[in-house]
């Protein structure tokens, strides 16, 4: 008997956090985003549950989108101003205490958090871990990434979101990603502050 393959899927939640963000852009763009999205996407994602699961490879489709229509650097602003919101947010809002209570009100600690909201966010998208490089730099690897997750698209989102974390907590820095192993499923990133 053969396993049947598992479908790699985020949370809809993060979906409608994307939509958000999109909403916020100037015109053009966003009209040219969301005609590229479609209809019958966005009234999928505004119907879905919140914890409820979707599938992976429609969001990184829609990663793309953004990236295309916005280029590298309007996709990671688009992507640090997504993270910006997304931790004053329900959700992620306990992470970032908790990692601050715990560990500081530093970037460190709330790069930290990133590999558990990523498992609370993807399901079978492949692992994420975080390791501390000294007291102002950390590197955040994510590893065995399916298929549709092999994306600079979602370089871009990564990037974004840790570049927040940074400026979140009144630090400056920089993110660095190596992409060289994205076709193995690996990506990394350097965040340093």
């Amino acid at each position: 008997m053969t396993a049947t393959p598992r479908l790699p899927q985020i949370r809809a939640s993060y979906f409608k956090a994307l939509i958000a963000g999109v909403k916020k852009l100037p015109d053009p763009g966003r009209a040219a985003i969301f005609d590229d999205f479609g209809d019958a996407l966005r009234v999928e994602i505004r119907e879905a549950a919140l914890m409820a699961w979707m599938p992976a490879a429609t969001f990184a489709g829609m990663a793309d989108v953004i990236a295309r229509a916005l280029g590298v650097g309007g996709a990671l602003a688009f992507w640090k101003a997504n993270m910006q919101a997304s931790l004053q947010r329900s959700f992620l809002a306990p992470l970032k205490i908790g990692a601050i209570n715990i560990y500081g009100k530093n970037p460190g600690s709330l790069v930290r958090m990133t590999q558990r909201a990523w498992s609370l966010l993807a399901k079978d998208c492949g692992g994420c871990e975080v390791v501390d490089r000294g007291s102002r730099s950390a590197l955040v690897r994510f590893t065995e990434l399916p298929s549709v997750m092999r994306r600079r698209s979602l370089l871009f989102m990564w990037a974004g979101g840790c570049q927040a974390c940074i400026e979140d907590v009144g630090f400056q820095g920089r993110v660095s990603v190596d992409d060289d192993k994205l076709s193995l499923g690996i990506a990394e990133l350097v965040v340093e502050w």
